[in-house]
This record gives structure tokens, sequence and C-alpha cells, in this order.
């Protein structure tokens, strides 16, 4: 079975948020998303799937390639192993 790819932010995500004044609860709101999740995307926490890095990164008009890079196997473990243990 072919894993579905996961993404990550880049460190640019939270200036970029900040730049232009938005907030992650704003974020959270425009794509419908937890705020939570979005908190712990930002700070690098958790990854996401494509349809949500697209969905962010049209929000904030900017390209989703310098927002967001493929998450390595080495990430979704250990994201997956800190939401286990929570």
């Amino acid at each position: 079975m072919e894993q579905t790819p996961r993404y990550r932010a880049t460190p640019h995500l939270g200036p970029v948020l900040k730049q232009q004044g938005r907030s992650k609860v704003w974020v959270a709101q425009t794509i419908k998303a937890n705020p939570g999740h979005i908190s712990n995307i930002v700070r690098r926490k958790r990854t996401l799937s494509g349809e949500h890095a697209e969905r962010i990164s049209q929000a904030l008009g900017v390209p989703s390639f310098l927002l967001f890079e493929l998450a390595d196997a080495s990430d979704t473990l250990a994201i997956k192993s800190t939401e286990t243990s929570a």
C-alpha cells in the first residue's frame, strides 16, 4: 500500500504569519481546521497532508514550496510517538 506523502512547515511559516499580521486561529478558521493542530504545524511538532499545506499556502498567498517541505520517515515517527504518549 502506497503511503500518502506528509509535509512539515519550513521555518518560514511563523515569520510569514507574523509579517502578514495573521494568527494561527485565523489560519485555522480560514481552512476549517483545529487551531491546536495549526499551532503544532507552525511549531513543526506535527506534519500535515498536501491538501492542508496547499490550503494554507493559498490562504496566505505564498507558494507552498516556501512554507512546506516533505517530511521524512523520522519526522512522521517522532510525531506519532509524541501523539500516542500524550
